[in-house]
């Protein structure tokens, strides 16, 4: 709790708390859930939202917000309710309901 910031790889996950579930040998985390000012950074691709949640396999973080937002250099920005990016790809899913 208290400005959290996870670093790996090319990926900076920052929140004000986050909760994690590490690996069995406790080298990387599995799956994380991040409350509170949430901003994730990966290649110049930058993501901000009020909550949200990275999953190792397959790769991906969804972001819930009022509103998210996801800002890629070569496309622009992009808002909704939720937004979901996978790290591996230029994937990115966009839902308002």
């Amino acid at each position: 709790y208290g400005g959290i910031v996870l670093q790996a790889d090319d990926i900076s996950m920052s929140a004000q708390s986050v909760d994690a579930i590490l690996d069995r040998e406790a080298n990387s985390i599995e799956w994380a859930i991040a409350k509170g000012g949430l901003q994730v950074r990966q290649n110049g691709r930058e993501a901000s939202g009020e909550q949200g949640e990275y999953y190792l396999t397959p790769g991906k973080f969804v972001i819930l917000g009022n509103l998210a937002r996801i800002r890629e250099p070569q496309r622009g920005q992009s808002f909704a309710r939720r937004l979901t990016f996978f790290t591996a790809d230029d994937r990115i899913l966009l839902e308002n309901r």
